[in-house]
């Protein structure tokens, strides 16, 4: 069968203002999640926060989204690696798309 890549992350949507992905390390050092063991390294979580850290709440049929947070990425990068443009790259001039 081989290596597969499987895009699991593709399920929420980029929002320059939500909270980004969470990588589990295995370890006692992984900020709010104290329970993780070494089997749990590598997994990443998505939590429903804000970029600031507040929480968001979500209801049924919410929109779910997270910051992908990929610095130093040019907008062709972001286009040739996830398929798409941030709006946040787009602005020109005086902010306007």
């Amino acid at each position: 069968w081989g290596v597969r890549l499987v895009p699991l992350a593709d399920f929420a949507n980029h929002l320059v203002t939500s909270g980004g992905f969470t990588e589990l390390y295995g370890d006692a050092n992984n900020g709010d999640f104290m329970d993780t063991t070494a089997e749990d390294a590598g997994s990443f979580v998505v939590r429903s926060v804000w970029k600031d850290g507040g929480s968001k709440s979500l209801s049924k049929g919410d929109e779910i989204t997270v910051n992908y947070n990929l610095p130093g990425y040019t907008a062709a990068d972001w286009f040739l690696s996830l398929g798409f443009v941030p709006p946040e790259l787009m602005l020109v001039g005086d902010g306007e798309l």
